[in-house]
């Protein structure tokens, strides 16, 4: 029974013992959002220049990838010091990012690899694996993913995402 209970607090404790590094390489961009706001340097009638209003909350499109050369299984992610559960999709490289517009040029987000390249969405988490070196990491970073590699746990972090150009909607 003894052994039991200590098995069971080891396994709940395992996050806290999570080294910091693997051999997972992490890409994060962020692209934001351009509302239907009015546009910068429109000329009204009367040949005044209208001023946009900026309503102060920025929205952005999360880009996060993960590159491994063997098998991990991502956990949990931090955005802003905020944590997310993980949806994860396969994807060919190299990855690309079209602006959107009429002869714009395509932006390199991963380089073509032979390694297997993870996209990672953030979705609601339900259950938080956080520990002191996630909260830590994630108090430093702007991303943090907390991921399994051989049987251990792994984090990887980028202190600030890439901001790619905007991409006016419609």
């Amino acid at each position: 029974m003894k052994s039991f209970l200590f098995t069971l607090l080891l396994l709940s404790a395992l996050p806290a013992f999570s080294q910091t590094k693997g051999s997972a390489k992490l890409y994060g961009f962020k692209e934001p959002v351009a509302s239907g706001k009015h546009p910068d340097n429109v000329v009204e009638e009367n040949g005044s220049k209208s001023t946009p209003v900026s309503s102060g909350n920025e929205s952005f499109n999360y880009f996060i990838y993960l590159q491994s050369p063997v098998r991990v299984y991502p956990a949990e992610m931090w955005l802003n010091g905020s944590p997310y559960a993980v949806s994860i999709q396969t994807v060919t490289t190299p990855v690309e990012r079209d602006n959107g517009t009429t002869g714009g040029k395509k932006r390199l987000l991963v380089p073509k690899t032979s390694a297997k390249v993870l996209l990672l969405t953030p979705v609601p988490l339900t259950e938080s694996k956080i520990s002191s070196n996630g909260r830590a990491l994630a108090a430093k970073n702007e991303l943090v993913v907390l991921y399994k590699q051989g049987g251990k746990f792994y984090y990887s972090a980028v202190k600030t995402l890439t901001v790619l150009e905007t991409v006016p909607l419609q």
